[in-house]
């Protein structure tokens, strides 16, 4: 009777692990059926875009929870995700919405409306002074939290097939990953 107590309690084990920290060399899932765009860890929340809304993970306490709408914004194909080093997180959605996440409040920027330009949102990336980038219809945009700024494209000989594919900010110099050039802007 004592082994098949302990036999039962390492089936048990095996099929309910006690949490994922416990886990080793091990694949957990935890979006099925869900098509995952973006990701970005932020402390000890994971944030998860997918085609179906936007999926937090807190990896302490192991819970998740799903957000279909935020302000009355359905929140699917949320396609980039940038945390401010003041914690801030930004989220661009179906590449016409911005959302910001400061903690507690949801704050929402239109493309063509809240002084920011009409056009598609491919990517979006934070500096460590708070400053949101964006890439919006292939031109370079900051937003201080205030105002944004549109980057000059002088000096540059850009053809008809120049996109802008990915950007990165490290300190004081701003990389641009485009169709045929790497640039550093500073």
């Amino acid at each position: 009777i004592k082994s098949r107590i302990i036999i039962l309690i390492c089936c048990l084990l095996l099929i309910f692990p006690s949490s994922l920290s416990s886990r080793n060399n091990e694949w957990a899932r935890f979006s099925k059926n869900r098509q995952i765009l973006s990701y970005a860890m932020q402390d000890s929340i994971l944030w998860i875009g997918t085609g179906n809304g936007l999926i937090k993970y807190n990896t302490k306490s192991e819970t998740l929870q799903y957000l279909t709408h935020i302000n009355n914004i359905n929140t699917s194909h949320i396609k980039d995700i940038a945390v401010s080093k003041d914690g801030s997180v930004w989220f661009m959605v179906d590449g016409f919405t911005l959302l910001k996440f400061d903690g507690k409040n949801w704050i929402h920027y239109i493309t063509g409306e809240d002084d920011l330009p009409t056009g598609t949102i491919t990517k979006i990336e934070t500096d460590s002074n708070n400053n949101l980038f964006i890439i919006l219809d292939d031109r370079l945009m900051r937003f201080d939290g205030k105002s944004w700024f549109c980057f000059p494209r002088t000096g540059l000989r850009f053809g008809k097939e120049f996109r802008i594919n990915d950007i990165v900010v490290n300190k004081d110099l701003i990389w641009l990953c485009t169709t045929q050039h790497l640039l550093a802007y500073h």
